[in-house]
């Protein structure tokens, strides 16, 4: 009664009650009337407090968290609305004279989340006097109210008055006069506008009017106009929920947003919580992607994008502690000791996991996601690498930035220095037998993060380490402190252990507790008096003393790790702390190290964890045949075993040996990994079959020794020619460039009639490492190099030169040879030791005179005179000789071409430059012996070309009556420049094989074999890949240089792109060139290019703005299911012919286009769907109708995109 006299009010009158608490037996069941209530009330307050007291006679919470929700929630089991519903909070205590120990807990802002999580209608709180009104307390007034208003209402901004707002133009226009005032006022640049949510009221999209999308995008652009007329311009930006389907499509007008902000931050946290009921990473790296796009595809450009960064955490109290990966179980949010409401700052997580034996894990295998734990204490959150993976993806991909939540959380004590929040380190092992020749002064302590200052024993008789020289030794000590003044953050460790130090001494002193104190008492007082950061335990083994696992005792194993546990517990207490590490060997089977390590004490002490990757199993060293003393596989295998039995990965430090072992080969023809060995073996400056990196360096590139790689591997270092890279070592500290011997080469081609279109200083020198001028021929008079123009042309020379001054690493070569030279001179000079001195001896003084780097030899070919091997004496073989291991021990790099004919292919269309050739013509040269990183493969810039027999037949293999010529060529020849103008300007035809491989074009009856951009790009890549040398280009000029592909040199920018990573990706210019191969792709080799046009996009990117020569099928988004016609419906609710027509229009510039229709979407109603395609009879009446509506307006099909059945 009271319900219907206050409707009646104006305005209406609003009627609560205040009930009792829901406890079974009680009022709920005997005091109301459950349905009555419900219609009558606007909302119920349930006084969940006073639910314990003295009448208990024991002590007990009066408003516990567990029976507050209960008890809450038995009203709503008896029908009563769970909206209107509001869950009880006590604003005082009840106080106990205590017999016992008391219970102390807190339940404000846990229950108001619970509240809001669980779709209950608010808190009603007894009562705001007994709140800490002073802020005498809590540092502010009403902390009970605040924890309350930011766990229920968001951060603080009400709803109400901002829509009141925003759909009002006479209140917007004060609003915004008196926020441009304010921000002129006080200093501000902007402002950014941060409401959760338009329509959407703290998430829940029933809340609020629709009309708030509309009226914030009106907003949003009266304060752009007003903004833009300030001095200087103020700027606008917003933030916005992440892309969750049914919010933030209900929520903006991301249309009008666009054109309104300077930017926009999305807030890509906060994607997973409690309300999700299991594990998950609020920040996850995917939907850091998956939740922005779909902004992007409704318009909104990218590069105005900032994309959401937290510095806090999500925790979580997991079910079952041993479960802490992502999607597992749990029982409600979990708090870091000085978190709150499940949240933690980063800076009080790298402290709990730095220095309170948190553990630290990755959810992915991709390295993302981290999250830390301990006990039944789960949080996920970014540190400083996902922070940087996210960055990167962001400028990778072209979105304008990153926003993060908020500064304060970050670590601002320093608590993680880089390399140890990144947990990535470079520890450098410094013997102190290497002081002699490599003292601390001599060495670059930039490229260390720890030094690891080795050995110290156990002085067994004072329980305490000692130096393994006998004493102390300060001075030494000093110098390497001394390092630290050019790297303030490097970190000196004491290396306890080493292959020498006895065992027995070890297992005494850890058998005991007592022993175990005064050991760590006496090492952290030896750490600090001569100024170490930490220890590092290199024991091996315990148990397995020196590998034989019957020789210590099997107590080793427990004791090592109490040992460790007790060093990490005192190490903690120093200021500053410090760090403690361990060095074991790699896993595998029948290692030492499966019966020698408590993994789970080491791995909780430690804060890092060397695993030995190199050495020789047993069974490796018993097999009398050669093995690699570090290869790939132990890098992986030997420490693999370690994560699978719980150490984390981020703790691993993974051991590389800069020093290899030699071996005696049996046959030295047998070279390979495999090979028998009669035992070990040394070099010339080694011992005990060991040899140094910076000595093996130098046999190779000073000595004569080969260096290969086995065949799954790329050399050990690929580098720009055009860069120097340096490799400091320990050993020797020198610095050794390696671009002559390992790098990739850019090798261009440059023949002197060039010169008259294409003069040096119109070319990009950049684009090469290496210039091949060519030609040059022996002047047998004289017996020395001669200008193939017959005299020298220093003026030509000069101007080659000159290019050094834009590209200082470019080497000049001269080129010896070509097919225009005669052979019989040059078989002459070589025949004889004299005769071959003189040319060397004159051709260095030519070189020197003129200002080159080298000559290359391209003499075709000794013996086969002119391809003929009947014409030369076999004696060229030897005196030149392709003898191909004088050669390749000769040369810097050999270059073999890898395209034109093979003898008999005349009467059939043959690929030039086909894919296969780039690997099966130079694989040979490598089965005899040339190290892959000497071969340069030799590819066309020029096509062949042919007349067709039938011009309808266009393909390899083909009929031709002979060769052809395109408008510019001659010869059958014709230069990439103009096929690209052919193909984009003259009505060519460009197509490719079925692997999208060895363009063709063709016009009638000529057709012409080539490489394009595409093509040597793929190539290049394949060089790259397989470990060869680098790429030469035959030649320049036959490249693009008229912008026919929006650049100049573009298989040169090609080929550079993907050996160095320079320039623009091959997508920018490449498309333009090809575009013609898509509109052909579905009937030549069943690839498709489909475009989805999102029909939203039609008045701001309406089809005419389209290429549709860039798509082969275009899909129009979406139409629906009309139920009641049983066809498909515009989602508008009705056809739109002028959109159709003007997709159709698409056909005139791409007469191969197939346009569809795509049925369903994110909103198709399921029910509708799956009752239709359930009955024949309405499966057969929606395909006769959807066929007719197809063809009524032009479309060639369906696409139907029901997510999901």
């Amino acid at each position: 009664e009271l319900r219907a006299a206050f409707d009646k009010e104006s305005p209406k009158l609003s009627l609560s009650a205040a009930v009792q608490a829901g406890l079974p037996g009680g009022a709920i069941d005997k005091g109301y009337d459950i349905p009555a209530l419900s219609k009558a009330l606007d909302y119920l307050c349930v006084m969940t407090y006073d639910l314990a007291g003295v009448w208990d006679q024991k002590t007990g919470h009066h408003s516990d968290f567990k029976r507050s929700t209960e008890w809450s929630k038995s009203y709503v089991e008896k029908g009563f609305p769970k909206e209107k519903v509001l869950v009880g909070v006590a604003f005082y205590g009840r106080g106990y004279t205590l017999k016992d120990a008391a219970q102390h807990a807190t339940g404000a802002p846990i229950a108001a989340a619970w509240v809001k999580a669980n779709g209950y209608g608010g808190i009603i709180m007894w009562e705001v006097g007994q709140d800490d009104v002073k802020g005498t307390c809590c540092s502010v007034k009403f902390p009970m109210l605040r924890a309350i208003n930011n766990a229920v209402a968001g951060y603080g901004m009400p709803d109400q008055p901002f829509s009141h707002m925003v759909n009002d133009p006479k209140l917007r226009a004060p609003f915004i006069k008196h926020t441009v005032a304010y921000l002129k006022k006080y200093g501000f640049d902007g402002l950014d506008l941060d409401w959760e949510y338009p329509v959407c009221w703290g998430g829940d999209c029933t809340k609020g009017p629709a009309t708030d999308k509309l009226n914030f995008g009106k907003l949003l652009l009266e304060l752009r106009q007003a903004f833009i007329k300030q001095k200087p311009r103020l700027l606008l930006s917003a933030a916005v929920s992440v892309a969750i389907v049914g919010r933030y499509d209900v929520a903006y007008d991301i249309p009008a947003m666009a054109k309104a902000l300077d930017y926009m931050c999305v807030m890509t946290y906060d994607m997973h919580g409690v309300w999700d009921k299991k594990l998950g990473h609020h920040g996850a790296f995917g939907l850091f992607l998956n939740w922005t796009m779909p902004y992007v595809a409704k318009g909104f450009p990218k590069q105005k994008i900032m994309m959401g960064v937290p510095f806090y955490g999500r925790g979580f109290t997991m079910t079952d502690p041993a479960k802490h990966y992502a999607g597992n179980a749990i029982t409600g949010v979990g708090n870091t000791p000085a978190g709150d409401n499940g949240e933690s700052m980063y800076s009080e997580l790298c402290d709990l996991v730095k220095t309170k034996g948190w553990a630290k894990l990755r959810n992915s295998h991709y390295g993302s996601d981290p999250y830390a734990y301990h006990d039944n204490i789960w949080v996920g959150y970014d540190d400083p690498f996902q922070a940087y993976d996210k960055a990167k993806w962001a400028k990778d991909h072209g979105f304008g930035g990153i926003m993060v939540w908020e500064i304060g959380q970050d670590d601002q004590k320093k608590c993680c220095s880089l390399p140890l929040c990144l947990s990535l380190r470079v520890i450098c092992f410094y013997p102190e037998y290497r002081f002699v020749d490599l003292p601390p002064k001599d060495f670059e302590p930039t490229l260390c993060t720890h030094i690891h200052f080795a050995y110290h024993w156990l002085d067994a008789t004072r329980n305490v380490i000692v130096d393994a020289h006998g004493s102390a030794r300060p001075a030494l000590y000093n110098s390497l402190k001394t390092l630290k003044k050019r790297n303030s953050k490097l970190k000196l460790m004491v290396v306890l252990g080493g292959s020498g130090m006895p065992n027995e001494p070890m297992s005494a002193m850890i058998s005991g507790p007592k022993l175990r104190a005064a050991f760590i008492k006496n090492t952290i007082a030896y750490l600090k008096k001569y100024g170490f950061d930490g220890l590092s335990m290199n024991w091996l083994y315990p148990v397995c003393w020196s590998g034989n696992c019957t020789a210590g005792p099997t107590s080793d194993n427990p004791n090592f790790g109490k040992l460790m546990t007790e060093l990490r517990q005192a190490f903690n207490k120093q200021k500053p702390r410090l760090l403690l590490s361990a060095t074991i060997a790699g896993s595998y089977t029948g290692s030492p190290s499966d019966k020698a390590y408590d993994l789970t004490a080491i791995s909780k002490a430690v804060d890092y964890l060397t695993i030995i990757a190199y050495g020789a199993t047993p069974a490796m060293r018993a097999a009398k045949t050669a093995f690699h003393w570090s290869n790939m596989v132990l890098a992986y295998n030997w420490v693999q075993p370690y994560i699978d039995r719980g150490v984390p990965k981020a703790k691993i430090v993974v051991g590389l040996s800069f020093y290899g072992i030699v071996l005696t080969l049996k046959d030295p023809t047998q070279h390979i990994v495999g090979a028998p060995i009669t035992g070990v073996g040394n070099t010339p400056a080694g011992a005990g079959s060991m040899a140094n990196y910076t000595e093996i360096c130098d046999l190779v590139k000073n000595k004569g020794w080969i260096k290969e790689t086995n065949k799954n591997e790329r050399p050990n270092f690929q580098c720009s020619a055009r860069l120097t890279m340096y490799f400091s070592t320990l050993e020797k500290g020198s610095q050794l460039t390696l671009s002559v011997s390992v790098c990739m080469r850019v090798i261009c081609f440059y023949p002197e009639y060039r010169f008259v279109d294409l003069p040096p200083k119109d070319f990009d020198p950049t684009l090469c490492t290496h210039i091949h001028f060519a030609f040059h021929w022996l002047d047998a008079t004289r017996n020395v190099i001669l200008d193939a123009h017959g005299s020298a042309r220093p003026a030509l020379y000069n101007s080659l030169k000159a290019l050094k001054k834009r590209n200082s690493k470019l080497k000049l070569m001269v080129v010896l040879g070509g097919w225009g030279m005669p052979d019989q001179p040059m078989s002459t000079m070589i025949s004889g030791p004299k005769l071959r001195a003189a040319f060397i001896k004159n051709t260095i003084a030519y070189l020197k005179k003129y200002g080159f780097d080298g000559i290359s030899m391209n003499w075709i070919l000794p013996v086969c005179w002119s391809g003929d091997c009947t014409k030369g004496p076999t004696s060229d073989n030897p005196n030149f000789a392709y003898d191909l291991t004088a050669i390749a021990k000769a040369v810097d790099y050999l270059t073999v071409s890898a395209y034109g004919a093979t003898p008999g292919v005349t009467k059939n269309v043959y690929h030039w430059g086909d894919m296969m050739r780039a690997g099966a013509w130079v694989k040979p040269y490598v089965d005899r012996g040339v190290p892959k990183a000497k071969i340069v493969v030799s590819l066309p810039f020029h096509g062949r070309a042919f007349t067709l027999q039938d011009p309808t037949q266009h393909t390899v293999g083909a009929p031709i009556t002979g060769v052809g010529n395109t408008p510019a060529g001659a010869g059958g020849m014709a230069n990439y420049t103009e096929i690209c103008d052919l193909v984009k300007n003259k009505g060519w035809t460009k197509e490719r094989n079925k692997n999208g491989n060895d363009p063709i074009a063709y016009n009638g009856s000529i057709l012409v074999t080539y490489d394009d951009p595409w093509q040597v790009y793929i190539k290049a890549k394949y060089v790259k890949d397989n470990g060869y040398g680098g790429v030469l280009a035959w030649e320049i000029g036959q490249d693009d240089r008229h912008f026919c592909c929006t650049v100049r040199f573009p298989m040169l920018r090609a080929i550079n792109n993907v050996l160095f990573n320079t320039g623009k990706g091959i997508s920018t210019y490449v498309w333009v060139c090809v575009a013609l191969i898509f509109a052909q792709l579905s009937l030549c080799v069943s690839l498709r290019v489909v475009c989805y046009y999102f029909d939203d996009h039609w008045k701001n990117f309406p089809p005419k703005d389209i290429d549709p020569t860039l798509c082969t099928h275009f899909h129009l988004a979406f139409h629906l299911l009309d139920a009641n016609k049983n066809v498909i419906v515009d989602h508008t609710g009705a056809a739109r012919p002028a959109l159709y027509s003007a997709v159709k229009a698409l056909k005139k510039r791409n007469p191969k286009l197939k346009t569809l229709i795509s049925l369903g979407g994110p909103v198709i109603y399921d029910n509708l769907f799956s009752a239709i395609v359930s009955d024949p009879k309405l499966r057969a009446g929606f395909i006769k109708n959807t066929i007719a509506y197809l063809k009524k307006y032009g479309f060639d099909g369906l696409s139907i995109a029901w997510q999901y059945p």
